[in-house]
Order: C-alpha cells, then structure tokens, then sequence
C-alpha cells in the first residue's frame, strides 16, 4: 500500500470516527445530568426537563445537530487528505472553531423555536466534551498512522529523488527527519535521464519521483512529466529555488507557467492534457504536485461507495432478467454461461465477466477475422455482422444484457460503474503515447463514449472523450452519465 491508498484508509475512518464521538459525547453530557451517580446529578440540582425530554427525544435532536456538526467538519477542512498529519495545535483550533460553529447555530435554532429543553449544563457538557473527545481521537489517529508509518512501513512511498543542490539535500534531510511522512528516498539522480529512470522503475518499484529544482532543459520537464503520468507515478517539484531572481530562459519559463498553473488549479503537459494542482510541505520545503485527474480523497471513496451501493442495489432488482438470461444462453449453445476476457484496468490485467454471445473458443478465431476489421484508425478490432456470435448472444448484445455481470468486477474493486471502455491487453499493446492515458483511472461499465455511441466512434475520438472524463471527473457528472445510460437502454437498444 503507497501514501495515497493509505492516506484513504486513514481519511475514510475518520467520517465514522466523528460520528459516533460527537454521539457519544452528547449522550455522556445528558446522563452526567440525570444519572443518580453523577456529582451534577438531581443530588446536585432538580431536573426540570426530565418530562420534556426523554432520551428518544434527545437522541433525535442529537443526530440532526451530528449531521450538521460534520457538515461544517467538512467545510472546515477537517477531511482532507492528510490533515491528521498536520500541526496538533492548529488541527485542535479547527476543530474547536468547528463545533463551537454547530453549538451556535444548534443555540440560535433553540432560540427561535422556544421549543427546546432547558438544560444549560447539557449544552456546555456537550460542547466540552465534543471538542476534547474530537481532538483526543484525531492526536490519536495521528499518532497510530505515524507509528506504522514510521515502524513497519505502512503506506509509504518510494521516492526517486532528481537533482543535487541544497533543495534536494533539504529533501533528503526532511524526509530521513520526518519518517511519519511516508517519503523513502530509494535513489537519487543528478541528471534527468528518462531511460535511467525507466530502467530504476524495472529494478526497483517507484511510486513516486521528486524534482528538486526546474533547472534542466524544457522538453526534458515535460518529458518527465508525461512519463510519471503515463505511468501513475506521484510527480512533485520544488519551487525553492525560483525564490532567486528568474533569468530569462525556457526552463525559468516553466517555472513561472507551473506556479501560475498552481494558483489557478490546472497545469499543461507536453501532450496538452489538463492537469490539477496540490500543494504540500515536506518540513520547510514546500512541494507541488502534479495530479491527471480530481479525482481523489473523498471523491474517489465517495466513488467507490457509490459503485458497491449501486451494484448489489442493481443485481436485486435485475435478478429475474439475469435469471432468464442464463437459462436461455445454456438452452441455445453448447458452452460456458460466462465468459472472463482478459481486460486491463490501471496498467494490470483482469478478467472481466461477461455473458456468453459467442461460440465456444471464440478468440481463437480472431485472427482470421482481422481482415474484416471495421476499426482500422486504431488497435480495437470491431466487426458489425461478427460470424462468432450467436442467435441469444445478438440479442443480448442488441439489449446489452451480456454487460449487466461486470458488476460482478465493479464489487471486486477491478472496475468502476463509470469510467474509460476497458480494453484488452493485445489492443492496449498498440497504444502510442497519447492513448494510455486513457489508464489512469479504473474502466467503467459506461462512460461518456459508450453513451456518445462508441460503436460509430474513431479510436482517436473515443480517447478524447474518455481523457476529457479523467481530467473532469466530478460526482455530478458520473450521474449525468449514468442517467444518459438508462435513457440509452431504453431508447436506442444498439447505442453502446
């Protein structure tokens, strides 16, 4: 597991984490009021609001307030990727600010309603107790990850680091002090040399490269950029050395470009595709990443979620379709019910699940066929009146009733309900450079090329439209694409 996949981890317990401490923490401050054993007990003082508010009661109010508190959570900044690693004292602050937010608007709500309970204490236990509890768990949180960080390794990163001056010494000097931050420095290199690197990657697993400074030739930048991107290695730089006056030259040029990219959220690569920007610091030194896609931090567990919901949410209600299919794929030809082609998802293979709509040992007829190829303009091959297909299997083509088992690959994690058309490993072989970075991302059972019509699209179209959903992926837009599919189904049965 690299940084990222366990800086999800990590961020993906703390939405719970909150929950049940705010819950907990609420229902701590109104027994500490009504419990015979407590010092602020009915001993203490007469409860008044004992008829008004049974527990019931209570503990609905508690949950809407809970809900509203990790909402401003969220709008604080308290659930983005690695603030559990940042500064203890600040971190509190936020989430004291935070709470004390909820308390105010929870105080105003009572306020204008006139229909609450009246318990001063329950409301000030409440709030001491959130902020505390809170802050205690997320130190703790912290201190588990730096712990296995820093002791067994967990979710770190292996860096190569290119350059030799005082930035990347300070690198190298940060990244030794601070193990916790998961950066492992396996190499370093003067120069940048891409068939160096490539050759390390072979050798030595990588996760990540680390450019100390931007003084090398211009092409050569972008080179390297494309190169992490293809790959989906982590790309961060250094700016520390354009604090120094800029001359006049193509690679101080850049320099200027990145940093303008950076304020304003995107970057340009050799190739023209769009790029994000996420800043972050490795002790004093400030680094800059260069990210393909939004796609990440709650919006790629949000994605994963979503996927899982929606999978088993659709194999119940299509369970007699799917039932009806299988019957009448064993009734009309003799072979397996399921087929697993070989397909590749982020760079590595799988076996995507399909219903079977052809004879038995298909591909090995391919070859002969490829003289028919209707897709000559790139490496899929598409042939309309396909002699391999049978009776059943056109018309689950026809109603794409053959794709509904890939959510069966969606649950497994290999593929996402929305995303790039996966492709095989023969035809992902032939792709030239632009096109495989159309692997970033998990493929998908639709995307915006199959709801554009793939079947009537140029490989070099597809690609566009695909890397244009990498590089704006947003929630929104996978349910767009999702709705257009349902719409597709129903309307035009050879769409996909």
């Amino acid at each position: 597991m690299n940084m990222k996949k366990a800086d999800l981890f990590f961020l993906g317990i703390l939405l719970p984490l909150d929950f049940l401490i705010l819950i907990s923490a609420a229902i701590t401050a109104y027994f500490l009021r009504i419990a015979e054993w407590s010092p602020w007990g009915p001993n203490w003082r007469p409860i008044l609001f004992e008829q008004s508010l049974p527990f019931a009661h209570y503990l609905e109010m508690v949950l809407l307030a809970v809900l509203v508190l990790l909402v401003i959570f969220a709008l604080a900044g308290l659930y983005r990727p690695r603030i559990y690693r940042g500064h203890f004292i600040k971190e509190f602050f936020q989430i004291a600010i935070a709470i004390s937010a909820g308390f105010l608007i929870l105080l105003l709500y009572i306020f204008l309603s006139q229909k609450f309970f009246d318990s001063r204490f329950i409301l000030l236990a409440a709030w001491l107790l959130a902020i505390g509890l809170v802050g205690l768990a997320r130190t703790l949180m912290r201190g588990l990850q730096n712990y296995l960080v820093s002791r067994y390794n967990f979710g770190i990163d292996k860096v190569l680091l290119i350059g030799n001056d005082r930035a990347s010494a300070q690198i190298k000097y940060w990244a030794g002090k601070l193990p916790q931050r998961g950066y492992r420095i396996v190499k370093q290199l003067v120069d940048l040399d891409l068939t160096q690197i490539e050759q390390l990657m072979i050798n030595s697993r990588i996760d990540a490269v680390i450019l100390a400074n931007l003084d090398f030739p211009y092409q050569k930048l972008l080179a390297l950029i494309d190169f992490c991107v293809e790959r989906r290695l982590r790309f961060q730089f250094s700016p520390s050395l354009l604090q120094t006056p800029l001359e006049t030259s193509p690679q101080h040029d850049l320099s200027k470009y990145v940093l303008g990219g950076a304020r304003k959220g995107w970057f340009l690569t050799g190739q023209g595709a769009v790029s994000h920007i996420e800043t972050d610091t490795l002790g004093t030194v400030p680094l800059i990443e260069i990210k393909k896609t939004p796609l990440d931090g709650w919006g790629k567990i949000v994605k994963r979620v979503f996927d899982i919901i929606f999978s088993f949410a659709f194999l119940i209600i299509f369970a007699p379709v799917i039932l009806i299919t299988i019957l009448a794929i064993k009734w009309d030809s003799v072979g397996p019910i399921m087929v697993k082609l070989k397909r590749v998802s982020q760079g590595q293979e799988f076996g995507l699940y399909k219903f079977r709509s052809m004879i038995k040992n298909a591909q090995q007829y391919k070859l002969n066929l490829m003289v028919f190829n209707e897709r000559a303009d790139g490496p899929l091959f598409k042939m309309k009146n396909d002699p391999r297909i049978t009776r059943v299997g056109r018309f689950i083509r026809r109603h794409h009733l053959d794709e509904t088992t890939q959510v069966f690959n969606v649950i497994k994690g290999q593929m996402s309900l929305v995303g790039p058309r996966p492709h095989e490993p023969e035809e992902v072989a032939r792709y030239q450079k632009n096109h495989r970075q159309t692997l970033f991302l998990k493929p998908g059972i639709t995307g915006l090329a199959q709801i554009n019509g793939a079947s009537d699209l140029s490989f070099e179209q597809e690609v566009k439209l695909d890397t244009y959903y990498i590089e704006n992926w947003s929630l929104g837009l996978d349910l767009k694409i999702l709705a257009r599919t349902f719409v597709k189904f129903f309307r035009d049965s050879g769409a996909a």
